[in-house]
């Protein structure tokens, strides 16, 4: 039991893991255009989206490493894959494609059970996650036909106003300022954290999570901000609309 728990794995970043899956990826695909058919009864090269297998005997089974570029993957562990004695790759049937048995490059037993028992589960969060991504696509593009449309409004007022109103005039060229600026700010923090995500696994979810906390606070006392400023020129109409008390007894 010690053994398991202290035995070596594999640490990759998300950003090492993306480019060691493209290089094995552009590595098979050469192998495979390489590859011409013959008689012999033989599964060809594929890519199972992790790593390369070379062909293979029909009838036998293929071992190799479990691939170093694979974080928590175990350095002394094999995949295997198996080649049917019809020359094909072998098909599992719950996901009716060809499997690559990874359990063994796992460090402990509970996590190589775990594999064969979560495909279902593992393709659910698949369709959740590119559900929500969809999702929030077309949240984005509401948004920026919104930004569009307020540019639009600002730009046809400003070719509306009258030269002598000078007080409109002003107030729609400080809210296209303030728009302008707002414009290089829209995407700046998702592509900062994007990258990092690249290089970190979970240390910029961190500050991404209080920059959006700042965001959320930011918001609120901009929202107390306008109430209060709001309420103060409701009060500052009545008190113009009210009739001094020098004006009363010039009247009378």
């Amino acid at each position: 039991m010690d053994d398991m728990v202290n035995e070596k794995v594999y640490r990759a970043t998300l950003h090492e893991q993306y480019e060691g899956l493209r290089e094995a990826e552009l590595q098979c695909t050469l192998m495979i255009h390489r590859h011409h058919a013959t008689s012999d009864l033989i599964c060809p090269p594929v890519f199972d989206n992790v790593m390369c297998w070379n062909v293979t005997r029909a009838g036998t089974n293929a071992s190799q490493p479990c691939p170093g570029y694979i974080d928590n993957f175990r350095i002394n562990g094999l995949a295997v894959r198996r080649c049917m004695e019809n020359g094909s790759w072998y098909v599992n049937p719950e996901t009716n494609s060809s499997w690559t048995n990874f359990t063994d490059c796992f460090p402990d037993q509970s996590k190589r059970n775990s594999v064969n028992n979560s495909l279902n589960i593992i393709q659910t969060i698949q369709v959740t996650g590119y559900t929500i991504s969809i999702v929030s696509l077309v949240l984005a593009l509401i948004n920026n036909i919104l930004f569009i449309k307020i540019v639009r409004f600002l730009y046809k007022r400003l070719k509306e106003v009258n030269k002598s109103s000078h007080f409109n005039k002003t107030i729609i060229l400080k809210m296209a300022r303030t728009v302008c600026i707002l414009i290089p700010l829209f995407g700046v923090p998702d592509i900062i954290f994007v990258l990092l995500s690249f290089w970190f696994d979970v240390e910029y979810l961190y500050a991404e999570m209080f920059f959006n906390s700042l965001q959320v606070v930011q918001e609120f006392w901009k929202f107390i901000y306008r109430c209060k400023k709001t309420e103060q020129n409701k009060t500052g109409c009545r008190r113009a609309s009210q009739p001094s008390l020098s004006e009363e007894t010039t009247v009378a």
